[in-house]
């Protein structure tokens, strides 16, 4: 998000810039911030101005365990079968389950809850989500067996 000045033929005293950065390898989130940083710096000195990047480090990396994963991709082809199981390329959400899977392993997993005819649906985090509530069964059946068959029951 960018905010600055009050109107197109002003010249801004300030301008402040949000947004956010994501990686799998909390080494290279460092890297990122610290090249992210020279690079800030460096323009703003080209124009004789300041800047400063200010980090405030939400969560770790959501990194799925092989195991867990392992489970809940057989759970999921259990119910839906296994041509309607797909293992997406790695995504760097933002999410609190991290904390937890720095304590215990988990993983992420989605259940798709869009209509065919909605293609392409808007994302999650888009104005226009509507979310096909038929959805809501398979999700709880999965949460349900996913955790019967993690505690050793067959489910």
């Amino acid at each position: 998000m960018l905010r600055a000045g009050t109107a197109f033929n002003i010249i801004p005293d300030t301008v402040q810039m949000t947004g956010t950065f994501r990686c799998l390898v909390p080494a290279l989130r460092e890297q990122l911030l610290a090249s992210l940083t020279r690079t800030v710096e460096g323009v703003a000195a080209a124009f004789r101005c300041t800047a400063a990047v200010k980090d405030e480090y939400l969560t770790p990396a959501v990194v799925n365990d092989p195991a867990v994963t392992r489970l809940a991709r057989e759970v999921a082809a259990g119910i839906v079968g296994a041509d309607r199981v797909i293992a997406p390329a790695p995504l760097t959400g933002s999410e609190d389950a991290a904390y937890f899977w720095e304590k215990v392993p988990g993983c992420y997993a989605f259940i798709g809850s869009s209509r065919p005819e909605w293609s392409p649906a808007p994302s999650l985090h888009n104005a226009r989500f509507d979310l096909d509530e038929s959805c809501l069964q398979v999700g709880a059946e999965f949460l349900v067996r996913a955790a019967c068959r993690a505690l050793g029951d067959a489910g």
